[in-house]
């Protein structure tokens, strides 16, 4: 999100109040986001084509992809993966599955760790690009390392699993730990019923089970 000397803007802390309630949101409560994005304002476009891409009165996908080329056209991170998703799931326009992953790969370089997370799931699960582990791991370490935790707990996953990549308890505890300071609230309780049951290789300790699990409720986020 873009920050104005290290602060949300008036109109980002609006939009973060607005987003919290989709999608009961009513279209009159987003008149300002409108003018702001009709005036070149990127994150007020992004807001306006998430909201349009929604479900029930307030998907209208015309304007959600009006809304998401504004956003792009400055190559906002989150404005070019909401055009990316318009162009995956035909909103607005035609599927284009080469230009989706084109700007869903510019919003992750940029930046953006929901895209890179959201490439990461796509090709572990080999939808709708196809299978590539390598790939999978490489964005969900891009995403962690552009401030989304979420990233970090998919490569303990990963590493847990041994499905996509050899497994490895090791790398799955540290991915796992690294992704929890962060702020995964799903990698706190892994680890809580690892230090719980003595698995993933840990020794069971009620201590740090408790200190996950405190660490877990003082998030807001999962």
């Amino acid at each position: 999100m873009i920050m104005v000397n290290g602060e949300l803007t008036e109109l980002q802390v609006l939009g973060r109040s607005l987003v919290s309630i989709w999608p009961e949101i009513n279209r009159d409560s987003i008149g300002e986001f409108e003018a702001a994005a009709m005036g070149g304002d990127a994150y007020a476009a992004t807001l306006c084509s998430i909201i349009f891409r929604g479900n029930g009165f307030n998907q209208k996908c015309d304007l959600a992809l009006k809304y998401a080329k504004i956003a792009a056209a400055s190559n906002f991170p989150p404005g070019l993966a909401e055009l990316s998703y318009c162009y995956e799931y035909g909103c607005g326009t035609e599927v284009d599955l080469g230009l989706a992953l084109d700007l869903a790969v510019q919003a992750s370089q940029g930046g953006y760790g929901m895209a890179a997370c959201n490439l990461a799931l796509q090709y572990a699960s080999a939808s709708p690009f196809g299978f590539d582990g390598a790939k999978a791991m490489d964005y969900a370490g891009l995403a962690y390392e552009s401030g989304e935790a979420y990233g970090g707990y998919l490569l303990g996953l990963w590493y847990e699993e041994g499905v996509i990549i050899d497994r490895s308890l090791l790398l799955a505890r540290i991915w796992y730990k690294k992704a929890a300071v962060e702020g995964s609230g799903l990698a706190c309780l892994r680890l809580v019923a690892a230090y719980t049951q003595g698995d993933l290789g840990l020794p069971k300790d009620k201590k740090m089970a408790s200190k996950f699990s405190s660490l877990m409720e003082s998030m807001n986020t999962a």
